[in-house]
């Protein structure tokens, strides 16, 4: 059993750290837009602000798919506790890059200001989710990983 464990952690590197190289590149790319938006003007209600608003929704979706993704993947590396902590930490970098990004959204389109809201809120409770997954926290009646680990020694002891 400790081959196997051995094993799956020296192979999944891989996806670990690409995990991680394209959060942090999500975290700079919206850092970069957060800070060459910091001035700019509100836009008016109308076609623009419904561009605007369109552009922020599909985003939010596809990165809600992303995240969610990601939360149901979580439980093949609960029971390896240093892969997880590591996505938990770039998506809790994540959280506050696409925090900023969704009130810099609001301040730039106020009149589309519910409606962005809305969509951040369900981007931060879903990026939530897939933290606490990755923490081994019980969210939906899933197995955490202590009991992930007290089965496996319960095999191991067998």
């Amino acid at each position: 059993m400790m081959y196997y464990a051995s094993w799956f952690t020296a192979n999944s590197r891989p996806f670990k750290q690409q995990i991680i190289v394209g959060f942090t590149e999500i975290v700079t790319v919206a850092t970069t837009y957060i800070a060459q938006q910091q001035h700019a003007q509100p836009v008016p209600a109308g076609a623009d602000a419904k561009r605007v608003y369109d552009a922020y929704s599909a985003f939010a979706a596809k990165h809600s798919d992303l995240v969610n993704i990601l939360a149901q993947k979580a439980g093949l590396f609960s029971t390896v506790p240093f892969i997880g902590q590591p996505i938990a930490a770039v998506l809790r970098q994540d959280q506050n890059a696409i925090d900023t990004l969704t009130f810099g959204t609001i301040d730039l389109v106020p009149s589309r200001r519910d409606e962005i809201s809305n969509l951040g809120d369900a981007l931060t409770k879903a990026i939530d989710t897939a933290i606490n997954k990755h923490e081994g926290v019980q969210t939906d009646g899933s197995l955490t990983r202590r009991s992930v680990e007290a089965r496996v020694a319960k095999i191991m002891v067998a």
